[in-house]
């Protein structure tokens, strides 16, 4: 049975947390820290807040939450990963080129 004071101490810590971890993620987007990374920004606070609901509603349950996640989430970082990938090397593939435009028009 949950106990109603640790749901709502539960609730509460998660909050304190969703604003900090919210201004870490805005000053992470500040710096273009988070390009390419914003999966692994929402694995990690999944992660906090499973951690949290293991306290309350036990290990094993929120263990099988995590198998969850990992089976509906792994395919998101994966492919937001390549995703980042593949644009980064057509940013670079596409700046070479300029470079290379460039430097053909000044020889001539």
């Amino acid at each position: 049975m949950v106990n109603g004071s640790n749901l709502f101490l539960m609730y509460l810590v998660l909050f304190m947390f969703g604003v900090g971890y919210n201004e870490l993620t805005a000053w992470l987007e500040r710096q273009g820290y988070d390009r390419g990374y914003t999966a692994l920004l929402v694995v990690g606070g999944v992660l906090v807040t499973l951690l949290a609901g293991a306290v309350v509603v036990g290990v094993q349950v929120a263990m099988i939450m995590f198998g969850c996640f990992v089976a509906s989430g792994m395919p998101m970082i994966v492919g937001s990963i390549q995703r980042e990938a593949r644009k980064r090397k057509e940013d670079e593939d596409k700046a070479m080129h300029q470079a290379r435009e460039l430097l053909n028009d000044k020889g001539e």
